[in-house]
């Protein structure tokens, strides 16, 4: 939620277009992968097709410390591994290297080894 005014004009037209603001489609699991994962792939198509897998990955940068990437829940991450600011563009094949490692059973394995999805 926004920034909320005390002028009451100014809250009600926040409210408006907190409303009108479009929402972004959600990924389905059915949607899964148009093509196979593949270690080159660009970092926004690796993150969309692990979001579809239902597999948690975490980002984070510091504007001195380059990146940190977890791969798997917060508390107990299956992988992890810490990135120099210019390495961002080793990020995506690193996540799917440890993916199939870390996670051979998942769905994004499966169809990154070429098998069949199952229902």
């Amino acid at each position: 939620m926004g920034f909320i005014s005390t002028d009451p004009m100014k809250a009600r037209l926040q409210r408006m277009l907190e409303k009108q603001r479009p929402r972004p489609p959600r990924l389905r699991s059915s949607d899964l992968f148009v093509r196979r994962p593949a270690p080159g792939d660009p970092l926004e198509d690796r993150l969309a097709a692990l979001y579809a897998s239902e597999i948690n990955v975490s980002l984070k940068c510091l504007w001195d410390g380059g990146w940190t990437v977890e791969l798997g829940g917060p508390y107990r991450p299956a992988a992890r591994r810490d990135f120099d600011a210019g390495e961002i563009g080793d990020i995506s094949s690193w996540l799917h290297e440890a993916v199939m490692a870390q996670l051979p059973k998942s769905a994004y394995a499966a169809a990154a080894r070429g098998e069949a999805r199952q229902h």
